[in-house]
């Protein structure tokens, strides 16, 4: 038995519609677009997209999948009480990074949640107010980096915004002048 010679099963076939062929074809006049209007027009009709009218998924859907941050942290924070996993008195990065406190390539800054027990020496990369306080209150030393130099040429837009951040000299106020509104007359 061959595909080509299998009988033919009677509703598997179904003729071509064979529109614009006059009115005794049985798709006369419109040939089966209905009355007149956009469906009616080569190339009219509504696209996949539309809804109805209303507005379509892909405009409903924020533009920008994710965001990014400009203010990027380098850093990952952990608190006080997170270093007695360590025992060692004299801790650093990257023995807090190898304890598994921080993933690796992070700054570590510590918080002053919790409590210390003993007094430590920590050298770390940012430190909370609280966390100082904490630390020194132990009996314990904390050494932070210093902050990297200002650069010496500041460009204009740096300029304007360290001049803005400079206090301002206040006038005192001169006597009252004449309530005068115009100029005065020569």
């Amino acid at each position: 038995m061959k595909l080509n010679r299998l009988p033919k099963v009677k509703g598997t076939e179904k003729r071509k519609k064979r529109i614009g062929r006059g009115e005794s074809s049985g798709w006369g006049k419109t040939s089966g677009r209905g009355a007149n209007g956009q469906g009616q027009r080569a190339g009219g009709g509504k696209g996949p997209t539309f809804e109805g009218g209303s507005i379509p998924l892909f405009r409903r859907l924020p533009k920008l999948k994710g965001f990014k941050s400009m203010k990027v942290k380098d850093f990952q924070a952990i608190n006080i009480c997170d270093l007695a996993r360590i025992e060692e008195n004299e801790i650093t990065e990257e023995m807090i990074v190898a304890s598994g406190l921080v993933r690796k390539g992070f700054k570590v800054k510590l918080l002053g949640v919790g409590e210390i027990d003993r007094a430590l020496t920590i050298n770390v990369s940012y430190a909370s107010a609280t966390a100082r306080e904490k630390i020194a209150a132990a009996g314990g030393t904390l050494t932070l980096p210093e902050p990297p130099a200002p650069p010496e040429k500041l460009g204009k837009k740096a300029q304007r915004k360290a001049e803005a951040a400079k206090p301002k000299e206040q006038k005192k106020p001169e006597g009252k002048k004449g309530k005068g509104k115009g100029k005065k007359k020569k």
